[in-house]
């Protein structure tokens, strides 16, 4: 004889394809935690960006450009610690942003909602655009189940 239990908290995970190929990831809708965890995201997000943006602009004070100009003002060379400066502090904002989303959605969202990009090439790192992107499809989402959820915690 076999028996089985847990089909009640099955049920209450919530699957959402998050690309093409029907990649997966899971919400688990009994997670008390799990609204509060997005709207920190979305709000730390907001501020490492700004932060971001203002050490940006320490870095241009310290950096008049990313290129070095012959003297008729025509690039001639980079400056790569210029560069660098400027790429990889927003580099290494977009990489904790994954993180972070990956600790809520469940390890490899990104890696899944980013799939093609990271196929294409395995070192990628999503920038703002890409994040944004992100965010704009699974908003509607988490809107939905919040109302879904107080709409039963309510009856």
């Amino acid at each position: 004889m076999e028996m089985r239990i847990g089909k009640r908290v099955e049920e209450k995970m919530v699957k959402i394809a998050v690309n093409q190929y029907d990649d997966c990831i899971y919400i688990n809708l009994n997670d008390y935690t799990i609204f509060d965890r997005f709207a920190d995201l979305i709000e730390w997000s907001s501020k490492k960006i700004e932060e971001a943006s203002a050490k940006e602009k320490e870095i241009s004070e310290k950096y008049e450009s990313i290129f070095i100009r012959d003297e008729d003002g025509n690039p001639v060379e980079i400056d790569l610690d210029a560069f660098r400066a400027h790429y990889n502090l927003r580099k290494e904002v977009y990489k904790e942003t994954c993180e972070k989303i990956d600790s809520i959605f469940g390890e490899g969202t990104c890696r899944k909602y980013f799939r093609v990009m990271y196929e294409a090439n395995p070192g990628f790192v999503p920038d703002e655009e890409c994040i944004y992107d992100f965010f704009e499809e699974i908003v509607p989402v988490m809107n939905q189940l919040f109302e879904d959820r107080k709409k039963k915690i309510e009856l």
